[in-house]
C-alpha cells in the first residue's frame, strides 16, 4: 500500500505542481492527525477534525478538476481561519497547537 503512495508522488505523467501539492498536503494531514492525538479539548478536536475532512475533499476536488492553485488557495485560507479558533479553544500557547502553527507557516 506505501508503495502505492509513492508511485503517486513518483509519476511523472502527473505534473511537478500537482505531485508536490499532494506531499505538502499529505504532511499538513498527517501534522493535524497528530496533532488531534495530542488535544486535550474537544472543541479543539472537533475544530482538527473538522479541518482533516475540509481539507480532504478539497484535495480530492481540486486533484480532480485539475485546479490545484485553487485547491491550495483554499487550504491556505481555511487553515488561516481555523488556526485563531482552535488556538484560543485549545488554551493558547500551553496547548499543542504550537506545532500546528509551525505547519500553518510551512504550508
Amino acid at each position: 500500500m506505501i508503495e502505492k503512495w509513492f508511485q503517486l508522488i513518483y509519476d511523472h505523467r502527473v505534473s511537478l505542481r500537482e505531485r508536490m501539492f499532494r506531499v505538502a498536503v499529505g504532511i499538513s494531514m498527517i501534522s493535524l492527525t497528530l496533532t488531534m492525538i495530542m488535544g486535550r479539548n474537544i472543541t479543539n478536536l472537533i475544530i482538527l477534525f473538522v479541518s482533516l475532512i475540509l481539507t480532504a475533499g478539497i484535495v480530492k476536488i481540486s486533484i480532480h478538476k485539475e485546479c490545484i492553485n485553487t485547491g491550495a488557495t483554499a487550504i491556505a485560507i481555511l487553515q488561516f481561519l481555523l488556526f485563531p479558533i482552535s488556538f484560543f479553544a485549545a488554551g493558547g500557547v500551553y496547548s499543542g497547537l504550537p506545532q500546528w502553527f509551525v505547519i500553518c507557516f510551512i504550508y
